[in-house]
């Protein structure tokens, strides 16, 4: 999880510093080859912490947590993309 997290800081500094088209596409590439191991650590860390009776149940609050971050990134997100003084690179470096 920690490899992810790290590909996922170093994809969005990629992305916010590129300069051309090619530098940005391959940031983002990397940034969604990051996050599949992100959501596996933290499946793997609810496996281990918590009981068998309850891991439905935080599996659910995961699959929500992930959705409504969806959703806050897509509204915090167009929020710095229309602000003038910050630009859509902040998008990146907000990570």
């Amino acid at each position: 999880m920690m490899t992810a997290l790290a590909t996922l800081g170093i994809a969005s500094v990629i992305s916010a510093t590129s300069a051309s088209t090619i530098p940005f596409i391959l940031g983002c590439a990397l940034s969604g080859v990051a996050m599949p191991g992100i959501w596996d650590g933290c499946a793997r860390i609810s496996e281990t912490v918590i009981p068998p009776g309850k891991r439905r149940t935080v599996t659910g609050l995961l699959a929500l947590s992930s959705g409504l971050g969806t959703l806050a990134a897509l509204l915090f997100g167009g929020a710095l993309t229309d602000a003038s003084a910050l630009g859509w690179r902040w998008c990146y470096y907000s990570v």
